[in-house]
């Protein structure tokens, strides 16, 4: 009875052990990258994405659990971004640098899809920057504003009926 008592805990331990490696593996990004390789690779990278999808996602499991938040994150966007970004918690109390523009909306006027069954997303950080990798420039813009569409202005891809007088191209050229 006792040997068999010690068998079975030795059992539990093994695959408790076994369990926290693979998750810890997970959390370092190993196990993300088998299926979500194409966040990656573009020209400029963000480093905690590179070194830790855990940082600001939910990992470990598969399939993903719904948690009831987009993208399976830990917390709100602008939250995660600026729990790394403090530096620019100050400076965004009045609103972004680039002409005090707001940095947290209801809607997102990139993700207007015009199908009242899809629903809008907030806007935030990863409006306009894209937390995981971008083509454009180290402050991993996430449109193209350099394409011809928009004259090279960031403002451009969400205020194109202001510069140009006619609505904007949707969705947005990725950078």
């Amino acid at each position: 009875m006792m040997r068999y008592f010690y068998s079975s805990l030795c059992v539990v331990i093994m695959l408790v052990v076994l369990s926290v490696g693979l998750n810890a593996q997970a959390a370092s990004g190993i196990e993300c990258m088998n299926c979500h390789e194409d966040v990656l690779k573009k020209t400029y990278k963000h480093e905690p994405a590179v070194m830790d999808c855990g940082l600001c996602h939910e990992v470990g499991q598969f399939p993903h659990p719904q948690n009831g938040k987009p993208k399976f994150l830990r917390d709100k966007t602008n939250k995660i971004c600026l729990s790394c970004h403090e530096r620019d918690r100050m400076r965004l109390a009045g609103g972004h640098v680039i002409e005090k523009h707001p940095v947290e909306l209801d809607n997102d006027p990139t993700w207007d899809t015009g199908n009242p069954h899809i629903a809008r997303r907030e806007f935030n950080c990863a409006s306009c920057h894209n937390p995981h990798s971008s083509n454009m420039d180290q402050k991993l813009f996430r449109y193209n504003y350099k394409s011809p569409v928009y004259g090279g202005s960031k403002c451009a891809v969400c205020h194109y009926d202001k510069y140009f007088g006619e609505p904007a191209p949707l969705p947005p050229l990725e950078g």
